[in-house]
């Protein structure tokens, strides 16, 4: 019986060391992938603030050259003319039942604050919405309006800005653009191809809507998303 206990104690002994390298191995993994994990967050914060600071310079330019009044005195927002308030009228009252930005796709990363599935006490932040999609897939306009830039984002592929009144949404991860600066747009109009990552194959297009210079949800606004 000693010797049973003995070699029982002994198998104990083994189990928990191989647990606690388990362990040690399990907690070096997850500090490897939070560190992977922040370094894609600082990235996409970076390209936010690119495309931030475009569309704030893009109502600087707006309203200076605008031969309407900015009654706002903030200058974060457009001054519009009679047409374009109907345009974002136009647009407010389709929120809820505006068409999705590709043909077929879902969205793999929703907007706002996430928490890691894997890694509880990590968490992101989303600007717009992440759609995966099929090679080949074009993005498409949710509403008319007209291109207001098209930008090479550092780092990045390309993304188109189309202004509806005092709305833009913004279509990112383009190539093969089909439209130019100035063009006015109709709803579902073919914007670019959406780029295919060559080492994971993925298509996917980040797709952003601003009321101004505030960030809205894009699940808000198109139709059951």
């Amino acid at each position: 019986m000693i010797e049973e206990n003995k070699r029982a104690k002994e198998d104990l002994l083994k189990e928990k060391k191989s647990q606690e390298t388990l362990i040690a191995s399990l907690k070096q993994d997850e500090g490897k992938f939070t560190k992977q994990i922040r370094a894609k967050q600082r990235e996409a914060n970076r390209i936010d603030k690119q495309i931030e600071a475009l569309i704030k310079a893009a109502i600087a330019e707006s309203n200076k050259s605008s031969t309407v009044k900015n009654t706002n005195t903030s200058s974060n927002t457009f001054a519009l003319t009679e047409e374009a308030k109907v345009l974002a009228a136009n647009f407010t009252s389709n929120k809820g039942k505006l068409p999705w930005p590709v043909e077929n796709g879902v969205v793999i990363k929703r907007y706002g604050k996430q928490r890691h599935p894997q890694l509880p006490n990590v968490t992101t932040f989303n600007s717009g919405v992440e759609i995966a999609t099929n090679s080949n897939t074009k993005a498409r306009a949710i509403f008319a309006g007209e291109v207001m830039e098209i930008q090479q984002l550092k780092g990045a592929n390309k993304a188109i800005y189309i202004q509806h009144g005092n709305y833009i949404t913004v279509y990112n991860n383009l190539t093969n653009i089909q439209v130019k600066k100035g063009d006015k747009v109709t709803t579902k109009q073919e914007l670019g191809s959406i780029y295919t990552h060559p080492a994971t194959g993925k298509t996917v297009l980040k797709f952003l809507i601003y009321k101004n210079t505030n960030r809205m949800n894009p699940a808000d606004w198109v139709y059951r998303m």
